[in-house]
């Protein structure tokens, strides 16, 4: 028993750390800004199974929309960093790498839910590819 006690004390700080979005927006830092809207993402994409499963399909359309508004929020604040992805690409590459991976475990999950609920899935999946694809080409694009 002491022993559980413990360790709730270790864990306990560790679960109310996870910040939500307008939490997250507070953030002065706008790299880490986005690596926090990023990592948010990807809890909420962690857990979306868990409530698929519970048959709630509203909570699990608010979670992609969260999903989808956590990786439009990292895209803006790397954005505003002022710098060029080309000559600073190490937090640019970080999302790049990062929405990929996003948009890859949506498609996984797009093909378990039903036919008839695959819409939203497909649009957050489209939504952060194109992202994805915009991070790409910042980094990979031509000087001007």
């Amino acid at each position: 028993m002491k022993f559980f006690g413990i360790l709730m004390l270790a864990v306990l700080p560790l679960l109310a750390a996870q910040p939500d979005l307008p939490a997250i927006q507070q953030e002065k830092d706008l790299e880490k800004r986005a690596e926090l809207a990023l990592k948010y993402s990807e809890r909420l994409l962690d857990r979306i199974r868990d409530v698929y499963k519970t048959g709630d399909w509203s909570a699990v359309e608010h979670s992609l929309d969260q999903i989808v508004k956590g990786v439009e929020l990292a895209d803006s604040s790397l954005r505003a960093t002022g710098k060029q992805a080309r000559r600073s690409p190490k937090h640019f590459k970080r999302a790049e790498k990062k929405t990929h991976e996003l948009s890859r475990r949506l498609a996984s999950f797009s093909a378990e839910v039903s036919f008839m609920e695959r819409e939203p899935v497909e649009k957050a999946r489209l939504r952060i590819l194109s992202i994805h694809d915009e991070l790409l080409m910042q980094i990979m694009g031509k000087k001007k």
